[in-house]
């Protein structure tokens, strides 16, 4: 008798661990189809831009903030007024242009930094969210 239960037990057991290998195998495979078989290793974070000044030049000079990492999106001026004060200028700090081969220079309208704005050429007042690997 305790010779069969004993059987029974490692049978269970054997069919619980296998259960367990393979619901991991399952779930690998169906998270890789999801990702396309490419391995995640970067993230999108809020951060401030690094500095604030000359761009580039193309019929006159261009400025803009520049911040670490690429892809920038979902922008932000931080400063006295917040997004608002931007309103004046091209639309809006949420219609400025993203450029460079990284996208991640915020271009700034001239009438923006060399109105009345206080803070505009302050780089922590620019805030977006970019891509990191």
């Amino acid at each position: 008798m305790h010779a069969n239960v004993f059987q029974r037990w490692q049978k269970l057991q054997v069919g619980f661990i296998v259960s367990i290998v393979l619901l991991f195998l399952f779930t690998s495979v169906a998270f890789s189809s999801v990702t396309g078989g490419v391995s995640l290793k970067g993230w999108y974070t809020t951060t401030t831009a690094n500095s604030v000044g000359y761009a580039f030049w193309d019929n006159g000079p261009h400025y803009g903030a520049f911040f670490s990492g690429q892809h920038g999106y979902n922008q932000h001026f931080l400063g006295p007024g917040g997004d608002g004060a931007t309103n004046c200028c091209s639309g809006g700090i949420a219609n400025w242009d993203w450029w460079g081969s990284s996208y991640n220079l915020l271009l700034l309208p001239k009438t923006w930094l060399f109105g009345l704005h206080s803070g505009a050429w302050t780089a922590g007042n620019y805030q977006a969210t970019l891509y990191f690997n």
